[in-house]
């Protein structure tokens, strides 16, 4: 997911959608989102750092937050790249089951929705059959699928996400490739 300068949480988005068209108190952020005030504390406090969040005067009690014009932006580019990022974090763990014409068992694609890291899977038509995302926290969860898929006779690939790019970020990137005379390079490890 796409984060603005510092921010690290995935929840920005969230609170940026909460604060988007009316001030609110941290409390009725935190009633909003089903949190406790106090997990949201420091995330907001880094908002305000970043200026995407600024206090308005309200009637409420407390202090009132509103989304502020650089919030409003950098809620835009997040929201341009389609939503991919909200699928696939920066960091993803990602196994690639590539079909040999064995298929995948029910009871291993059973097990990989057991894994307590597991997060969804897509159903691929071509070579590359399924695709599983295992959070990007826990890099032994996606070890863990690939060796559950091998087991069943299935080729599995472990890989990380490590950029998105909308249209217009692919033709940029591509253009400074070009322009340092270099090929994407993948890589192997």
């Amino acid at each position: 997911m796409y984060k603005p300068g510092r921010i690290r949480s995935d929840r920005w988005r969230d609170i940026a959608l909460i604060c988007l068209d009316e001030a609110r108190t941290m409390p009725a952020i935190a009633k909003a989102l089903g949190v406790d005030a106090g997990s949201i504390q420091s995330l907001i406090r880094s908002m305000r750092r970043e200026d995407l969040l600024d206090e308005v005067e309200t009637d409420a009690r407390g202090v009132a937050l509103k989304l502020t014009r650089r919030g409003r932006a950098e809620l835009k580019k997040h929201d341009s790249a389609g939503g991919a990022e909200a699928l696939l974090t920066t960091g993803e763990r990602l196994v690639f089951v590539i079909d040999e014409g064995r298929g995948v068992a029910s009871a291993t694609l059973a097990e990989l929705a057991a894994d307590p890291s597991f997060r969804w899977a897509a159903r691929i038509d071509g070579p590359v059959r399924w695709i599983a995302s295992f959070g990007s926290a826990d890099a032994t969860a996606a070890d863990r699928a690939a060796n559950v898929l091998a087991e069943a006779g299935a080729r599995a690939v472990v890989g990380r996400s490590d950029a998105f790019f909308d249209a217009a970020a692919l033709a940029r990137f591509a253009e400074q490739l070009g322009a340092r005379g270099q090929r994407l390079r993948l890589n192997r490890g």
